[in-house]
């Protein structure tokens, strides 16, 4: 007869076992739970909190193996439901995470964690209007919770209400002056408002780098700077090594460094793996996951790599690690791609750029960071395998022109809709088609119709569709529209090459900061100055005259797939040597300043 474990024992070792785990011996509190485990297999407790070791160390796959195995033996868990769906989340299923956030809410009402999570996952799906439910809830109960101003505020901006959102990121800060993202988010708000002027986001970078990252001592390089010529380490930083925007210019990159005079190393702040992460993964020659790590063990660990360009593509986006930057791990530190504005760092060294994004003079009084401008684009695209053929124009077979944007709907500002209501007015048969992930929103959609209805612009002549997850099909929708309309002053990239490269022509006006002259950098790269605008008139009258005139864009259509594959936009080698040359005389500069001392 086997000999059945003393529940008082069990009891003694479990409470011995959490409170290890509540002190963060990880090791001690695994090795205790599974003792556990061995008197009593069915043990919930100790299955579910093994589990979220595993997801603390992040196997979250592995986590979520031992927590349904807790939960067949105590599926009235709330706890167990809740880190079930916390790693789903990180797992990127979020339509798991929020099956199990609602069953742990089901359970219990007052799960301020769950319910602020459940607000997360909605709002990656797209349910912005339930997530600020889901917010307000938690700030009524607790409203001095600052992580829940911060998440209010990224559902406030999804559902094109800046004002509110800017509001909701202070609040968040001023409750927690050390809520670095929150600051962070209201950074990237900031970019979106026209009314901001470049002097204005300028000080409020500075005043983020002075709350969360004071100046730093430079490093000793391990490797030191004693040959201007040898070959260089270059380490990249970012969240978005997967099928991403930024991915989609990164990748052109990292394919054609020449391994001969770089090694490059990732530094990946994401365990969120794809495709394109493994794509990444290979062309590198050494990936580390920083995901999981504080800033001060992922620098040191870039110190041990001997890192002599550390490069940041997040800037103030999601997931960035620009608080890593000012601990500078590495002589050199430079910021590219991500974010359309400065770091305010002042241990961030360089940004690179080009003469039309930042055009010399008053662009460079406006960043932290000296401009490094390239002889061509500061971007190159890499067109997606999958991409369908470019079809005819569908004016061709329809009684009207289509226009269309497939951009975040928080770029879509009052001002665009009330221009792109002008251009509809004066084209009184024509339409306009919008996909976005946040037109999966009703209350997003409802408002939308709502300001084009406000400028004139009824609802049946807008054609508007949530995102799509298969890229094949994203693409193949560029087959609807005629003319691509570019909002201001966040202009749009990554829509941007797609379109062209669905033979699509896009309309764009230049403005007076990065983020609102990258359409025209991209444009110019591609010979079509003529669809670059200065201001709103010409905005205008540039999709009205491409509108009415039936032969340039079809002859646009079945030519700018070849035209962007002989441009430089798609000119990967050309691209790689021009970074490269950026990045020796960068290094040359570290070493002529050390002969100097």
């Amino acid at each position: 007869m086997t000999e059945q474990p003393d529940p008082d024992n069990l009891r003694q070792a479990f409470r011995v076992a959490v409170e290890r785990h509540h002190f963060g011996n990880l090791e001690a509190a695994a090795a205790a739970y599974r003792a556990i485990l061995t008197a009593e297999p069915a043990h919930a407790g100790a299955l579910h909190l093994i589990g979220v070791i595993a997801g603390q160390r992040g196997d979250h796959r592995g986590a979520l193996a031992w927590i349904e195995e807790s939960l067949r033996h105590d599926p009235l868990s709330p706890e167990a439901h809740h880190n079930l769906g916390f790693n789903f989340e990180r797992l990127g299923d979020f339509a798991q995470a929020c099956d199990s956030y609602r069953r742990a809410l089901a359970l219990r009402p007052d799960y301020v964690e769950a319910r602020s999570n459940l607000g997360n996952v909605l709002g990656e799906l797209g349910q912005w209007h339930e997530a600020i439910e889901h917010y307000e809830r938690v700030l009524a109960r607790d409203p001095a919770n600052a992580a829940a101003y911060n998440n209010l505020g990224n559902a406030l901006l999804n559902q094109r209400r800046p004002s509110e959102a800017v509001a909701a990121y202070r609040r968040a800060v001023e409750l927690r002056p050390d809520h670095v993202n929150a600051h962070s988010n209201l950074l990237l708000a900031l970019n979106y408002d026209p009314q901001v002027e470049p002097e204005q986001l300028f000080a409020e970078h500075r005043r983020w780098a002075a709350a969360h990252a004071p100046p730093a001592f430079a490093v000793n390089n391990p490797r030191g700077a004693d040959d201007p010529h040898r070959r260089l380490r270059i380490g990249y930083v970012s969240g978005d090594f997967w099928r991403h925007a930024v991915a989609t210019f990164f990748e052109p990159l990292i394919t054609h460094h020449d391994r001969s005079h770089f090694e490059v190393f990732c530094y990946a702040n994401t365990m969120r793996i794809d495709e394109v992460t493994r794509r990444l993964m290979a062309a590198a020659d050494h990936w580390v996951s920083i995901a999981e790590i504080g800033d001060s063990q992922a620098a040191e660990g870039i110190r041990r790599d001997g890192i002599d360009i550390l490069v940041d593509l997040s800037g103030h986006t999601a997931r960035n690690r620009l608080t890593l930057f000012g601990l500078r791990p590495a002589p050199v530190q430079v910021t590219w791609l991500g974010y359309p504005n400065t770091t305010g760092l002042d241990a961030m060294d360089y940004r690179l750029t080009d003469r039309i994004a930042d055009p010399e003079g008053a662009s460079d009084e406006t960043y932290t960071e000296q401009l490094v401008r390239l002889e061509r684009p500061f971007v190159c695209y890499r067109p997606p395998d999958e991409a369908p053929p470019v079809s005819a124009p569908p004016a061709l077979t329809q009684d009207h022109v289509t226009f269309g944007s497939f951009n975040s709907l928080i770029k879509i500002t009052p001002d665009v809709v009330r221009l792109w209501s002008r251009i509809l007015s004066a084209l009184p048969e024509s339409r306009l088609f919008l996909k976005a992930r946040q037109l999966a929103d009703c209350e997003a959609r409802t408002e939308l119709l709502s300001q084009f209805a406000h400028n004139g612009i009824a609802a049946d002549r807008l054609d508007l569709a949530p995102m799509v997850i298969a890229k094949v099909e994203h693409l193949d929708m560029y087959r609807r529209v005629d003319i691509g309309l570019d909002p201001f002053p966040y202009n749009g990239a990554t829509t941007t090459c797609e379109a062209l490269w669905m033979g699509v022509p896009v309309i764009v006006l230049r403005g007076k900061r990065h983020a609102a002259r990258v359409g025209a950098s991209l444009l110019m790269a591609v010979g079509l100055d003529e669809l670059i605008a200065e201001d709103e008139d010409g905005y205008l009258q540039r999709a009205i005259g491409l509108a009415r005139d039936r032969r340039r864009p079809v002859n646009l259509r079945f030519g700018l797939r070849d035209t962007m594959r002989g441009s430089p936009l798609c000119d990967a080698a050309d691209f790689a040597v021009a970074v490269e040359g950026a990045y020796r005389s960068m290094w040359q500069a570290v070493f002529r300043m050390r002969l100097t001392r």
